[in-house]
């Protein structure tokens, strides 16, 4: 769904023959962005907590900064916790079957969450296989 505040901008400065077009925001860092990533304002947060661990990433223009996967998973769970979003489970499960999280600090936020059982009911899900 394109919004009335969206435009359709030509990618003149990328050789992508399957995409002519790209819907950008109306405020895009510059003409030739694919992505306009905006966060929330801050602080950021993983439920009632600060992330425990910020991981930087070295690209080709720069460093991006994300959660660990443990603190990833936080923010999936605390979205299954408190609003009961199926999806957001599955997220937290697939990260966790990709890369290696803290299980015990996973209790331990989820205890300080008030979700300690609802922790207990998913936890052999985001046990690596």
């Amino acid at each position: 769904m394109v919004l009335e505040s969206e435009k359709r901008l030509p990618l003149s400065c990328w050789n992508w023959d399957f995409l002519k077009t790209v819907v950008i925001s109306p405020t895009p860092a510059h003409r030739c962005s694919l992505l306009f990533v905006k966060g929330p304002a801050g602080p950021l947060s993983v439920g009632e907590e600060r992330p425990r661990e910020i991981t930087n990433l070295k690209t080709a223009t720069g460093i991006v900064r994300l959660l660990s996967p443990t603190d990833c998973v936080k923010d999936r769970l605390t979205w299954w916790f408190h609003s009961g979003d199926r999806q957001c489970l599955e997220q937290a499960v697939a990260v966790a079957g990709v890369t290696t999280i803290d299980l015990a600090e996973l209790r331990r936020w989820s205890v300080g969450e008030g979700k300690a059982a609802e922790f207990e009911i998913i936890a052999q899900r985001l046990k690596r296989t």
